[in-house]
């Protein structure tokens, strides 16, 4: 039987592969599909913060340091994140590139407007 981890390893091998070609791709071919383009983004910005707080606690671990600072500076991490996109959204929005009436702002604005009744509380 082979090591979980071996697999692991050997997938996120092929993976890494896999978006090097796609990479180069998009580099050359016009075009692409505009949703699933904005899949990919979507996936990869995921995967990357997982793959990065995984590393994160790995180095806590073998450092010694404690899991909850590993924590605590993945979510200082995604609050930084979070301040830089929310910059750029309102620079396209101030530069007329993103409309307030659009349903993804609807969505953004329910979800600031809960974020900010946590912070509240």
């Amino acid at each position: 039987m082979t090591n979980p981890s071996e697999n692991l390893t050997d997938a996120m091998n092929r993976c890494s592969e896999a978006i090097r070609n796609l990479e180069q791709r998009l580099r050359v071919e016009p075009d692409p599909d505009v949703d699933a383009l904005s899949d990919l983004r979507q996936s990869l910005d995921n995967a990357r913060l997982t793959a990065w707080s995984v590393s994160e606690l790995i180095g806590s671990h073998r450092t010694g340091r404690n899991r909850q600072t590993a924590f605590a500076f993945v979510a200082a991490e995604r609050l930084r994140r979070l301040r830089q996109l929310l910059r750029t959204v309102c620079a396209d929005v101030e530069a007329g590139n993103i409309s307030v009436e659009t349903a993804e702002m609807c969505s953004l604005r329910e979800s600031l407007e809960e974020l900010q009744q946590l912070v509240s509380q």
